[in-house]
């Protein structure tokens, strides 16, 4: 108690009034060993008063206890101190990971595998931040990992930028480490025995790697939770995700990861400017990305929402048009936005790729509104639906095909497609109204079937 009498005082003598009633406050729970009113005490305190410097508060007042919290609780509140006080110079950003990581080995035991998971993971988004790891030895896997030399293919990042901006293309040239060939010899044969990475070298590792491998180490245990963890586990950890894959790429791996986030986490838990830079982030993600298709995921989200009224107000329309897989819409916004697009290297490096996704979604579309028992389409439909030359329409459904996003013959003689199935995605109000006017017709038309056989069976009846 001598610290809380002491920080009152220097908070009095600092006309901090108020901060220093809150510091009495928690004395007072701490004397009454009301454990759990302490611990949200503590929380409302450091997120209160975040301008502060609290890991004195940390050292010497919440050590005493820490082992009667709720332990994801106190992981929140370690994060909480630790973070603020590296993102405001309070601590240099390799301690702060350092603390973060020392806790997790130390305490495992009495943390548990949810709250070990929270503290890992948010240790992995300092590293980003920062760029800097903790400077701590790693394990075997790492040392594994730093050794390896296979070399992969760049990534090309489409992602916006912190300040929700698009992103420059970056590259990640996926090597892990290792150095220049070396020539073979028996004196280094022998080395073979020797550990992978020595302690020093570990150290070094790149801070992307370093976040790659606590995301691969944290991926079975998060498909292991049960529905009883609670949603900040989930959120912390697809939130490190989505940073990493925002960074480091492919896009579609970031659009992934972020419509987990928004699936586990509440606008309150965002400002105003993070829910900007995500919605724009995955506007991008969505339309550059391999494999989305399927773009009622994220307008079924309020994160949109954050783009309205603003300079990209354009890239939320742009969903909604190749929701619908609109053509004509879509050359109307590269019309009036053209500036705006130009200023997008994510869309100007893949405007192919894209105008190839719209003419896929266009065909999706034709179909979703072709009754069942008139999937026979004839190329010039598609043709004019996805505005095409007729002489496309057949690579256009073979390219459909392989994606797995449609199924169907194609009789070049006729030069009609028929479609047997396409591919389920979550459907918008316009598109369900359409799908009850279709069931409405399929009622009726069963009900005159059933008018008919009652009619031509009386005598047998």
């Amino acid at each position: 108690m001598e610290f809380i009498r002491e920080k009152s005082a220097l908070l009095r003598s600092q006309s901090e009034p108020l901060a220093a009633a809150e510091y009495e406050a928690m004395g007072e729970l701490f004397e009454g060993k009301l454990w759990h009113e302490l611990t949200l005490k503590v929380s409302e305190v450091v997120r209160a008063l975040s301008g502060m410097n609290h890991l004195d508060l940390l050292d010497l007042f919440v050590a005493k206890f820490e082992q009667r919290m709720n332990q994801l609780r106190y992981a929140e509140i370690l994060c909480l101190i630790v973070s603020g006080a590296a993102s405001q110079g309070f601590l240099g950003p390799a301690e702060g990971i350092a603390r973060l990581e020392r806790a997790v080995e130390e305490k495992k035991a009495r943390l548990g595998v949810e709250a070990s998971l929270y503290v890992d993971m948010e240790a992995a988004m300092l590293t980003m931040e920062a760029g800097v790891t903790s400077g701590r030895p790693r394990g075997v896997a790492a040392q594994e990992a730093a050794t390896t030399t296979t070399e992969e293919s760049p990534m090309d990042v489409v992602v916006a930028d912190d300040d929700g901006g698009a992103g420059e293309a970056k590259k990640a040239d996926g090597e892990a480490g290792g150095g220049p060939p070396q020539k073979e010899s028996e004196e280094e044969a022998s080395k073979d025995d020797e550990p992978p990475l020595q302690e020093e070298e570990a150290s070094n590792l790149d801070p992307m790697m370093s976040v790659k491998l606590k995301l691969e180490a944290a991926k079975p245990i998060v498909d292991a939770l049960t529905g009883t963890t609670e949603t900040a586990v989930f959120e912390k950890y697809y939130r490190a995700s989505a940073g990493y894959y925002k960074r480091a790429g492919p896009p579609e791996a970031f659009y992934r990861a972020a419509l987990s986030l928004l699936a586990y986490s509440s606008s309150e838990s965002t400002t105003p400017e993070e829910r900007f830079v995500l919605a724009t982030d995955m506007s991008l993600a969505a339309l550059t990305g391999d494999g989305v298709y399927n773009f009622g995921e994220v307008l079924a989200t309020p994160v949109l929402a954050a783009l309205a009224g603003t300079p990209r107000a354009w890239l939320g329309d742009l969903l909604s048009i190749f929701h619908a897989g609109d053509v004509d819409a879509f050359a109307k916004v590269c019309h009036d936005f053209r500036q705006d697009i130009e200023l997008q290297p994510a869309l100007v490096a893949k405007f192919d790729f894209v105008k190839e996704k719209l003419a896929i979604l266009a065909l999706m579309n034709l179909l979703f509104e072709t009754p069942s028992h008139a999937r026979t389409v004839p190329f010039a439909a598609v043709a004019k639906r996805a505005q095409l030359p007729v002489d496309q329409v057949e690579w256009l459904a073979m390219r459909a095909m392989a994606l797995g996003l449609v199924r169907g013959q194609i009789d070049q003689v006729d030069a009609t497609i028929h479609f047997d199935w396409v591919q389920p995605r979550v459907l918008d109000q316009h598109q369900i109204k359409h799908l009850v006017t279709q069931l409405d017709t399929l009622s009726d038309k069963s009900k005159n079937a059933l008018n008919l056989l009652t009619d031509q069976t009386v005598d047998l009846l």
